[in-house]
């Protein structure tokens, strides 16, 4: 059985909100951290381009 989604808009956060949501420092963002359940949040491709 086939669908369509007409209005769909995937969200999710960036590294910015992630710093402020969780208190992160630049140092921070230099370990490895493991997103689970972030969705479709930019937060880890940023986070590996800042290295």
């Amino acid at each position: 059985m086939a669908f369509q989604l007409d209005s769909v808009v995937p969200w999710g956060r960036n590294l910015d909100e992630y710093k402020l949501m969780f208190g992160l420092e630049d140092s921070d963002v230099s370990k490895k951290i493991a997103g689970f359940g972030d969705g479709p949040a930019s937060f880890n491709y940023e986070a590996r381009q800042s290295k």
